[in-house]
């Protein structure tokens, strides 16, 4: 691609299978692919170039790599993404066309969608190519219908929730509840719905679609072991679906 444009691609949960079709084309054509390097206990993650590597070919591209911090102090996280942004915009300067990847899709949660905004306003053209949303894969994973017809869904970042006491009411209301960013308090998260009464109705889905991919439901999660919590990263909890 010759044009001077910035791509926010969601490459889905981690499986080169599940990338779209169109984000391999788009990736296959920019010349600079970036891609987020987070730091959560367990060394430096990669998965996001896993996933690409496993179905783009990346010969003769310039190939990036941003540490992203997993914190949720706000100004260290904007401090970040400015500096990747300003990196972008060089190659942008330049006529190159560049792309950030992200894990599940752009539009929800995304590293990619926060230096797409600041590209943005630097006075370049971005572009979102969508991606399988991590939610949706682990539902699939566990073979879980979301909802039906009529029915809600309800999105919640769980951690966040949790710490300003608003999870509890949260899972009360109709609907069925997505948990997600709930690896911080996974345990104290899974008591909670247990003393709701909604542990039967709760499934768990860890790493889905990749190599030790784990999914417990229902009183089996009372037993879950340590290795559950202890590199909680990418776990998904659905309360309500219907299996």
């Amino acid at each position: 691609m010759s044009d001077a444009i910035f791509y926010a691609v969601g490459v889905g949960p981690g499986d080169p299978e599940l990338l779209t079709v169109r984000a391999v084309r788009i990736l296959g054509g920019c010349d600079v692919l970036c891609f987020p390097e987070t730091e959560t206990g367990g060394g430096a993650r990669h998965l996001a170039y896993d996933a690409v590597r496993g179905a783009v070919s990346l010969r003769g591209k310039e190939t990036l790599f941003f540490p992203v911090p997993m914190t949720r102090k706000r100004e260290q996280a904007r401090a970040v993404y400015e500096q990747i942004a300003a990196r972008c915009a060089e190659f942008l300067r330049q006529g190159r066309s560049v792309a950030f990847v992200s894990l599940g899709d752009v539009s929800l949660y995304a590293t990619a969608a926060h230096i797409a905004e600041r590209v943005r306003a630097a006075g370049f053209e971005t572009r979102f190519v969508a991606g399988v949303h991590a939610f949706s894969a682990a539902a699939c994973t566990a073979a879980v219908s979301l909802c039906a017809r009529d029915e809600g869904a309800a999105i919640i970042p769980a951690d966040a929730y949790f710490v300003a006491g608003k999870l509890e009411p949260a899972l009360r209301a109709d609907g069925t509840k997505i948990l997600m960013k709930a690896a911080r308090h996974l345990r104290d998260i899974l008591e909670l719905i247990d003393g709701c009464g909604l542990l039967a109705d709760t499934v768990l889905v860890q790493r889905a679609s990749l190599a030790g991919q784990r999914v417990i439901s229902g009183e089996d999660l009372r037993s879950a072991g340590d290795e559950v919590f202890a590199d909680a990263y990418l776990s998904v909890v659905i309360v309500g679906g219907k299996r």
